[in-house]
Parts: C-alpha cells; structure tokens; sequence
C-alpha cells in the first residue's frame, strides 16, 4: 500500500480519531530526558556519480512498540500510543525531499516530480535504487508551549540495489531527528531528511555512486583473449530452425539459481550475464541433448553485465554473434532462455527491437519480448538466428521493458579478440 503526500502521523492516528480512542493512555509521572544533541551532518560533496533513483520508504514498526507520546511543557508524559504493527510504505513528500538533497550534493538523479501525472516520472530507468526500511520510529508531543512542539526520531535502514545485478550492493542504518512548533509534519520531514543526509556522509555510499572509479569491475585484463567465432549459419531462418539454434543454448547453475548462456566457439566459450556467475569461479552447464559439464568463469564485467566461461573439448555448436551492427529498431527479435524454472529451460519469447538505449557509457538493447528470471544471460536473436544481444534485465513494474547488452561491445567489455572461424 502506498501513501503519496500524507505525514506518517496522520496515517498512524487515523484508526484512534475514528474510534475515539485517542490518547486514553495512562498518566506516567516519570520525565522523560532531554533530546540528544547530536552535530549536523556533513554530507560529502560528489562531482559525477552514476545515475541513481530514490524508490520508497517501508514503515515496519513492531507491534506495541510506544510510537506517539504525548508530555506536558516540563517533560512529563502524559499518555502514549503503542504501534498496530503491520507495514505500510510511502513515497510521495520524502522522495522530493530525497531527490533533492541528492541532487544537491551531486548525485545523478533519474526521476522527476509531478503530482499530476504518474507516467512522468522515469526513476524506472535508474541502474541504482535507493530505499530504506524504518524499524524504530517516536513523535515526542510537548503541549503546553506558546505552540506545541514536537520532536521526532527515526531508525531508517537504507538499501541500495543495483536493478541489472538484481542485488543490494550496500546497506547502512542512520538516525534521522527533526523537531518544530509549527507542524509535526514538518518534524516528520526534518527527521527523513537528517537520516538521509547522514547516509550522505558514508565514503563507502559516496565511493559506490562515484562514477569515475569501476567498482564493478574486479579484475582488469592485461591479455586479450582470441576466439574464433561465427559469423552466420546458412539457411538458417528463426523461427523455422529455432531446434538448430537450440544446440547452441545452455543451461547455467550455480548452486541453486539457474540461468542461460550461449556456445560462441566450437572449443567451448560460452556468453552469458556477469549476475549470473558473480562471486564464483564455476558454474554447470548442461546443453539442450543433457550433456553437463563443468564452465570456469574466465572474464566478468559486472558494468555492463557479461561474463565469459570457459568448458573443455571442441566440436561445440556454436552460435553466430553480431560485431559490428545491430538490426533496425521494430525488427523481429526471439529470446532463449529459462524462465523461472529449469523445467522451463530452452523458451522461446518473441517480440521487436523497441531501441537502442544509451546511458552513462553504456548500451542497450530494449524489446518486449518476455524476459523473467532464468532468462538471464540467454541469446537475443535476430530473424537469421545471429545472436544480436545478451538478455540482462527488465522493469518488472512495467510490461514490455526488457533489456540486453548487445554483442557488438562483447569484444571491447570482456577485452577479446573475436575473428571469423573458418566453415
């Protein structure tokens, strides 16, 4: 459930204004003690950084938990509300408020604010998401005051995905205050926004978001590896021939995950996505006739998402790959992969080349052809059964938006030397 533009405390209230029940907690005598003096953060500037959006808060606060106390002017507490428990997240007023202290700092922000029309907003398109989780949370209300005062305090568990490797690179808890006598609302606010900037003082956050330096990349390559590759299949026509092609698929498993990948040599490299074999040096492979067999992870560029294996033996049916063109955009496309299941292995989806897609130094292939997971690292093939792409990810909160890296920067990304092998 999502709540846009609402104060937390007007959605944590609204059950006790409607049944009358608000604040009949009981009279404690004891003070409560004076709020922490904490220094002002100190956020790091950033100069580029790559292309992040904040997603939303979750409110998880457990159930009893005292969240709105009520005091008289000398500290005394009259009376409390405990938590419901359950979890609700918001995103309305606290991501215009994330916005735009990132965006004061540095930070390249995907998504814009508009109140009027959803499909405005792009934050889609962002390679990092930004949340967090808010376990701990009090509104301290002080009555008695020429204008009450009040002052709130928020635990908040920040995540940061990265939506290609579909993974949270990096997770830091900050404690955000914030106080006024004019609005809880705006104590409310106060609260996120010192959380945030306090995030915003993390080196680690700032070193990941930095775009000059490949945190992605764990190995740099000295040595170009030469490959021997084709350049088409004769006769070949997809989806007539599509069983032929099917040779040339395997099955990629790493424990218990399961993804695709393609033969690009008879003498046994294989492409597939670098999320798919990250953090490990091996993976199975089992070809479409139930061959298994046992792939080193030879090169990865988790950046743009591809990753090299290697298995032994020669006489592997290999697939064309595309080096220096793509198809048109609207041109058929057919993706082979595994989708949610191995005993979904060797799909087929169809669909078009919706574009080319360029972003910080990187490009993409965009179709609508269904992707889901298990897809991964599956070929995308043109209509002559070329692979012209490497399925990577999609936007699972929109039909239609799927992703692949295309062949034309395999050569350059994993630093081979790919030349036509001889028929």
């Amino acid at each position: 459930m999502k709540y846009n533009r609402f104060g937390i405390l007007t959605i944590l209230l609204a059950p006790f204004f409607l049944s009358g029940c608000l604040f009949l907690g009981q009279f404690a005598s004891d003070p409560i003690p004076p709020a922490e003096v904490r220094p002002d953060p100190k956020p790091l500037q950033v100069a580029k950084t790559k292309p992040i959006a904040f997603h939303k808060i979750l409110f998880k606060i457990p159930a009893g938990t005292p969240i709105v106390n009520r005091y008289t002017s000398s500290r005394r507490r009259i009376n409390s509300l405990p938590s419901k428990g359950g979890s609700f997240s918001v995103a309305g007023e606290y991501r215009v408020i994330a916005r735009k202290e990132l965006r004061n700092y540095g930070y390249n922000v995907i998504g814009e604010d508009n109140d009027l029309f959803d499909d405005a907003d792009n934050s889609y398109k962002a390679r990092y998401q930004l949340g967090g989780v808010v376990s701990e949370l009090s509104f301290n209300i002080f009555v008695g005051f020429p204008n009450d005062l009040t002052e709130v305090k928020m635990d908040i568990k920040w995540q940061l995905r990265d939506a290609i490797r579909r993974e949270t690179i990096f997770t830091t808890t900050t404690t955000g205050s914030g106080a006024s006598s004019t609005s809880k609302y705006e104590a409310e606010y106060a609260a996120f926004k010192d959380g945030l900037l306090r995030l915003l003082e993390k080196k680690e956050f700032a070193r990941l978001m930095d775009d000059s330096i490949d945190n992605d990349q764990k190995e740099t390559y000295a040595q170009t590896i030469p490959i021997k590759t084709r350049k088409s299949i004769k006769n070949i026509r997809v989806p007539r021939d599509i069983n032929t092609i099917m040779r040339g698929v395997v099955l990629v498993q790493v424990g218990k995950s399961h993804a695709t990948g393609f033969f690009i040599s008879s003498n046994g490299y294989i492409l597939t996505a670098a999320h798919v074999v990250a953090g490990v040096q091996q993976a199975t492979i089992t070809t479409k006739s139930g061959l298994e067999l046992q792939a080193k992870v030879v090169r990865l560029n988790q950046d743009q998402d591809l990753a090299l294996l290697k298995v032994p033996g020669n006489g592997h049916f290999a697939l064309p790959i595309e080096t220096d063109s793509l198809p048109s955009v609207g041109s058929e496309l057919y993706v082979v992969g595994s989708p949610f299941s191995k005993d979904l292995s060797f799909s087929v989806a169809k669909g078009i080349l919706s574009a080319i897609r360029k972003d910080t130094g990187h490009t993409y292939i965009q179709t609508d052809a269904s992707m889901n997971q298990g897809n991964s690292g599956g070929p995308i093939l043109g209509e002559n059964g070329t692979v012209v792409g490497v399925a990577s990810w999609k936007i699972s909160s929109a039909e239609g938006l799927s992703f692949g890296i295309p062949t034309t920067v395999v050569a350059k990304k994993l630093k081979l030397n790919l030349s036509e092998e001889e028929e």
